[in-house]
């Protein structure tokens, strides 16, 4: 099972410590590194570089009827929401966050806040600056309504040295949406990718031009189911049996891909301990969003879920979450357990181009675990 804070380094072994468990057979995970906080967050590969362009006159600044939100309404809402979220990030305010985030995000976000007060750590979060930004704001009638916004700042995860203190560190993608008109404004998401935009910002106040039709050949949904299946193929050591073609990259091939940060399925540990996952899109769940950016980009921005279960291979033999809830993370009781449940996810924005490729513009460092559960041993006897 990943630490949410790895760095995306190899996995070590886990021992042996029946004793420690007052029970022979009782399989533990290793304690979190002592450097796990100086290193959260990786810097990712090289990303392809976005070019947005100013929609057309059809497309000017100044509203026109019907029309839910504006860019310059889109831009306030960013400034506004942007030091909220922070504050309640490194407060560790889960009831503000729950007013502020939503879907994956407010997974992830809850989630990392139990891992860290699980295990007694101090709150892992630092207040990023707003760096410049652009906000790429569809043409939309109805309800509900988002937009996409590009944000230059520092790294997310305290104590900050060199690189990570810089604005431009990386640029974050995060989606907000809005369910009606009586209903706030909320993260959905919240993706990466390294470095600035990598782009030459719009003239402000231009709506993004509308989604041609030469992307039609893959669906937004089909787009991430084939990248969960991509996946799911690369851990269980299948051929990719997923529809598109996705260009080699941080998220599919190199250090924050699926296989590297879960290895293969099947034994692990020295084949003591077995793992699985299963990937998969939820679309009730977490959405599915999609903007235009011209001359060769439709972003397609979605979650990917990942359930994970870790047992022993032994049926005498279990799995020790000791009190300190070091070895299997802060979500999990101190306990003796048969089985744990793990649940992850990688939040990702995908290119579409208009030759039948897909390349993966933004992700996670790593998949991001949020949850765990177990299924508790049986007392020997019973």
């Amino acid at each position: 099972m990943d630490d949410p804070f790895d760095d995306g380094g190899a996995r070590p072994g886990s021992a042996l410590r029946g004793a420690d468990a007052g029970h022979a057979g009782a399989r533990v995970r290793p304690s979190s590194r002592a450097v796990v906080l100086a290193c959260l967050l990786v810097t990712v590969g090289a990303v392809l570089a976005i070019r947005l362009v100013t929609a057309s006159s059809s497309a000017a600044s100044s509203p026109r009827p019907g029309v839910t939100l504006t860019p310059a309404g889109a831009g306030a809402e960013l400034k506004a929401m942007w030091p909220r979220r922070e504050a309640a990030r490194k407060a560790e305010n889960v009831a503000a966050l729950d007013q502020l985030d939503t879907g994956a995000e407010l997974d992830r976000d809850v989630g990392l806040i139990r891992y860290a007060q699980g295990i007694g750590l101090p709150s892992p979060w630092a207040q990023r600056p707003l760096g410049p930004s652009v906000v790429v704001v569809p043409y939309e009638t109805r309800y509900p309504i988002s937009f996409l916004a590009f944000v230059e700042t520092s790294g997310e995860f305290a104590p900050l040295t060199g690189a990570r203190s810089d604005v431009g560190y990386e640029t974050l993608l995060l989606v907000f949406t809005k369910a009606s008109q009586s209903r706030p404004w909320r993260v959905a998401m919240e993706t990466h990718y390294a470095g600035r935009f990598g782009f030459t910002p719009p003239p402000i106040g231009t709506y993004a031009p509308p989604i041609g039709p030469t992307y039609a050949w893959r669906s937004p949904l089909n787009a991430l189911d084939d990248l969960a299946q991509f996946d799911q193929d690369a851990v269980q050591r299948r051929r990719d049996s997923s529809e598109s073609s996705f260009v080699a990259g941080s998220w599919t091939t190199g250090a924050n891909s699926a296989v590297a940060n879960e290895g293969v399925d099947g034994p692990i540990d020295g084949g003591t301990l077995v793992h699985t996952h299963t990937y998969s899109v939820d679309p009730k769940l977490d959405g599915i969003y999609q903007f235009s950016a011209p001359e060769g980009i439709n972003l397609v921005c979605g979650t990917i879920r990942v359930q994970g279960v870790v047992g022993p291979i032994r049926q005498d033999e279990t799995l020790l979450q000791n009190s300190a809830r070091t070895n299997w993370g802060g979500w999990l009781s101190a306990g003796q357990y048969s089985l744990i449940h793990t649940s992850e996810l990688n939040q990702v924005c995908l290119g579409l181009s208009n030759t039948l490729y897909i390349t993966t513009v933004s992700g996670e460092s790593g998949l991001d675990e949020w949850n765990a559960t177990g299924t508790p041993a049986r007392a020997p006897g019973t």
